[in-house]
């Protein structure tokens, strides 16, 4: 493992940021560290990086317990959500400042910086000053600086939070890309679900600052460990269900007042467990009235160009359905009454 958490808590006053974290991140990984504003996130990525002591717990990089080490002996490189440029410096002194501090030679500078501005693009733009930056080319300037000194390990905090939506998608695809060519073990922060999801191997879902689930990003959005996760994680409908059935191929649920075979046996459960069921609105079909599993209202829809989302009614029953590709399909009225079905394959169960 490049880096290991080991029961890490860190309290600050009488608040705990970090509750008893432990975590393995793979050499050449890129792990994501996902949740809301105040989940333990950024502190869990501090402490990696030496910013913040653990009230308890240990801290290896690469096998060496790092608690007492500095930060710049820990051989990682951080890039801030602000990117912490030195405005008075240009471009090449900024990327060069961790190299002067490391004691390299003018002329082992000049080829290190030389070699990582070629690779990111920013050759022709070493002498300006970061108030001459787009917010784009800001950002390479700080990963050029993390990347520069040759870090085992690469600490990104938000760094692509300031700029615009295109230029993030486009950013996130480039930095994705960077690291897989250069092999290096990234922790990323970010409360972005879409970012995480596009970018990681894995991810570290939190709250409340304890790790609620750990998985690739397959496994995050289609088998949510329990309820946070699953809400937290894109649309959802969670709906109530009970188990009455089950065999070593299927299970037989009661949900919504009528039974639904499901053609998979659910690991952990027994018959007569309350459960809830995780139905992403993706995971539910529209059909013509009386072709389905019920019938419901259109309340409201949402046109997104490429899809449609659908919040549909019926008493007390509310589900949002999505549909793809309305450009073929076509666009169903508020007020109109539409079937849906129910993707057994799909249906994820937690406990209520």
């Amino acid at each position: 493992m490049s880096v290991s958490l080991r029961n890490v808590t860190k309290v600050f006053k009488d608040v705990i940021a970090v509750d008893n974290v432990s975590l393995d991140v793979k050499d050449g990984e890129f792990l994501t560290l996902l949740g809301p504003s105040g989940c333990g996130k950024t502190t869990t990525l501090r402490i990696v990086a030496g910013f913040e002591t653990p009230t308890s717990g240990e801290i290896f990089i690469e096998d060496r317990k790092v608690n007492d080490i500095p930060p710049y002996q820990r051989n990682t490189g951080m890039v801030f959500q602000s990117y912490a440029l030195f405005p008075h410096l240009s471009v090449f002194e900024n990327i060069a400042f961790g190299l002067r501090l490391k004691g390299f030679s003018e002329s082992e500078i000049k080829d290190k910086v030389r070699r990582v501005v070629e690779m990111l693009g920013l050759a022709e733009l070493t002498s300006r000053n970061p108030s001459q930056l787009s917010g784009g080319q800001q950002q390479r300037v700080a990963l050029a600086r993390a990347l520069v000194v040759e870090p085992k390990v690469l600490l990104l905090d938000e760094p692509l939070s300031n700029l615009d939506a295109k230029l993030r998608m486009q950013m996130r695809v480039e930095l994705r890309k960077l690291q897989q060519s250069l092999s290096i073990t990234s922790i990323y922060v970010t409360h972005d679900q879409s970012e995480a999801m596009s970018m990681a191997d894995r991810i570290v879902v939190m709250n409340e600052g304890k790790v609620q689930q750990v998985g690739t990003p397959w496994e995050i959005y289609g088998k949510p460990a329990n309820r946070f996760v699953a809400d937290f994680i894109g649309r959802v409908n969670i709906v109530d269900a009970k188990i009455v059935e089950m065999s070593d191929e299927s299970t037989i649920i009661e949900m919504l007042g009528k039974e639904y075979t499901i053609d998979f046996t659910p690991k952990g459960f027994s018959i007569g467990d309350e459960v809830l069921v995780i139905l992403r609105p993706e995971s539910i079909e529209i059909c013509p009235p009386g072709g389905g599993d019920m019938d419901l209202t259109v309340d409201r829809r949402v046109y997104l160009g490429a899809s449609v989302e659908y919040y549909l009614k019926d008493e007390d029953l509310s589900l949002m359905v999505t549909e793809a590709n309305p450009q073929h399909k076509g666009i169903h009225s508020e007020g109109e009454k539409i079937g849906i079905r129910f993707l057994r394959d799909c249906m994820h169960f937690i406990r209520s």
